[in-house]
């Protein structure tokens, strides 16, 4: 199968790019599978048993771990399809809000950034503002 063409919008952003997203990708789809098989797996060998309330709490903050361990995968998952999208559109590397390139250092660290580091501070600290409603209309 052949590798889909990648197209850099800059020299400087590294050339292995487009392998090491799909790479990841492909790490992060086998993650996912096998925490949700291993779900499924135990959905179907679990038997109702009484269990105390300690044992019951340390299980459902297990799960709890575990779950939120996935969604950050499945959207690490997601960013990085984003990510395969820009490249082949020869948009990767270019900031989502201003335009301007993104640091490669930055894109070697974050490959799935989409903006760069002064409008993803911008967009932060917007998103903490409205999370604890400062500005909000009474």
């Amino acid at each position: 199968m052949a590798e889909p063409t990648d197209t850099l919008r800059s020299d400087a952003v590294p050339s292995d790019i487009g392998h090491r997203l799909r790479s990841r990708a492909a790490e992060l789809s086998s993650q996912i599978g096998a925490v949700l098989q291993a779900r499924a797996a135990s959905d179907e060998l679990s038997a109702p048993e009484v269990e105390d309330l300690g044992d019951a709490g340390q299980r459902l903050s297990q799960e709890a771990v575990v779950d939120a361990e996935n969604e950050r995968d499945v959207e690490e998952l997601r960013a990085i399809g984003l990510a395969l999208e820009r490249l082949q559109r020869g948009e990767y590397g270019e900031c989502i809000d201003c335009g301007l390139e993104i640091d490669p250092q930055r894109l070697q660290v974050q490959p799935a950034a989409v903006r760069c580091v002064d409008c993803q501070g911008r967009s932060e600290r917007l998103r903490a503002l409205v999370g604890t409603g400062v500005g909000a209309a009474d």
